[in-house]
């Protein structure tokens, strides 16, 4: 039975929520949200925010923006239930990361690296209170 339907502008055919295989995560990767994916085989731990274009069945088409401002289309096979190189994106950065709807890596260390940018230093895990040292003096935590 169907959980919900999907468009997919690959095939030009709707599917449903039963048709895309992966890991729990893989399954909120969907045409029009953001995605994390690592930069390439080779990247180790490098890790960049790219658009979901596309998905059909397991296969999702991203476009990513390199550095330099060009932009990079690719596709990935979300078929493996240990897939790591796509990831779903969280729609906005939080000050208590218990409040992220997705919890991995790349999420964590964009809320904290996007907070530490506007010089909020200061981020909680629920009670436990996580600092990224600015270097120069901040006021005290809420």
């Amino acid at each position: 039975m169907a959980l919900y339907e999907v468009w997919c502008s690959h095939c030009n055919a709707p599917h449903d929520s039963s048709m895309m295989k992966g890991n729990r995560l893989s399954k909120n990767i969907v045409a029009g949200t953001s995605a994390w994916v690592k930069s390439g085989e080779n990247s180790g731990e490098k890790w960049e925010i790219a658009d979901v274009l596309s998905r059909c069945g397991s296969s999702v088409t991203l476009l990513t923006k390199t550095d330099n401002g060009m932009e990079k289309l690719r596709v990935i096979d979300l078929d493996s239930k240990h897939n790591t190189q796509c990831l779903p994106a969280n729609p906005n950065v939080t000050m208590d990361m218990t409040e992220l709807h997705f919890t991995h890596e790349p999420a964590i260390l964009h809320n904290l690296k996007t907070r530490a940018a506007k010089k909020l230093p200061y981020t909680f895990i629920g009670s436990v209170l996580v600092s990224i040292n600015p270097l120069q003096k901040v006021p005290e935590p809420p």
